[in-house]
C-alpha cells in the first residue's frame, strides 16, 4: 500500500559480506526494529562470514554490552511476551528493565502497564529494583502537601508523572483514606 519506499544504492562490486553488514547498520537504526531481528541478522551474518556472533556485532557496530543485554532478552522473555513486545514496538531498554523480573506473569505486568501507557521506562526501573529487594534510587519526585478532613497530608509523586496519572492516584488515595476512617 506504499507510494514511495526508501532505496539504497551500493556501488558496484559491492560484496554480500558488505551488503548484510549494510543492511544490518541500516536496520539497526529503525526506531520500530524489534532486538531479535537484530540478533538474527548478527547470527546470519556471524555464519556467512565464519567468524563469532560477538566479532560480527563488532563489525556491524553493535556494542558487545547491547548484544550481551539481547541475549539476556532472548534468554529470559517468554515467547509470548516476545510477541507481544513485537507488536507494540516496545524497545529493549524496557523489555531489559523487565527481565530482571523472575516469573513470567510479573514481566507480563508490567509489560502491559508500559504498552497501556500507565508506566515509564523509568518507574518499571524503580518498582523492579524495589521488588526485587534493591534500594530505591533516586528519582526525582514531586512532593505535595495538603489538608484531608483537617489532617495534614504529603503526597510524593515520580517527576515524571502525568497530571491524569497524579489526578488519578490522588482519587485512589482519597478513596482509600475513606475506606480506612
Amino acid at each position: 500500500g506504499r507510494n514511495e519506499i526508501e532505496v539504497a544504492l551500493l556501488p558496484p562490486g559491492t560484496t554480500q559480506a558488505d551488503e548484510m553488514v549494510y543492511s544490518i547498520q541500516e536496520n539497526d537504526h529503525r526506531e520500530d526494529e524489534h532486538f531479535l531481528d537484530l540478533l538474527v541478522r548478527i547470527d546470519q551474518h556471524a555464519k556467512f562470514a565464519g567468524c563469532t556472533p560477538t566479532e560480527a556485532a563488532e563489525i556491524n557496530g553493535v556494542k558487545k554490552s547491547r548484544l550481551s543485554k539481547i541475549r539476556k532478552l532472548e534468554k529470559k522473555l517468554d515467547d509470548s511476551l516476545k510477541r507481544l513486545a513485537r507488536k507494540h514496538k516496545v524497545g529493549s531498554s524496557v523489555l531489559y528493565e523487565i527481565c530482571e523480573l523472575e516469573t513470567a506473569d510479573r514481566q507480563k505486568h508490567y509489560l502491559n502497564a508500559y504498552i497501556e501507557g500507565t508506566m515509564k521506562r523509568d518507574e518499571i526501573a524503580e518498582s523492579v529494583r524495589m521488588e526485587r529487594g534493591k534500594a530505591p534510587s533516586k528519582l526525582k519526585t514531586l512532593e505535595m502537601q495538603f489538608t484531608f478532613e483537617s489532617k495534614p497530608l504529603t503526597v510524593s509523586l515520580p517527576e515524571s508523572c502525568s497530571y491524569q496519572q497524579a489526578l488519578a492516584l490522588l482519587q485512589l488515595a482519597a478513596k482509600r483514606l475513606k475506606h480506612f476512617q
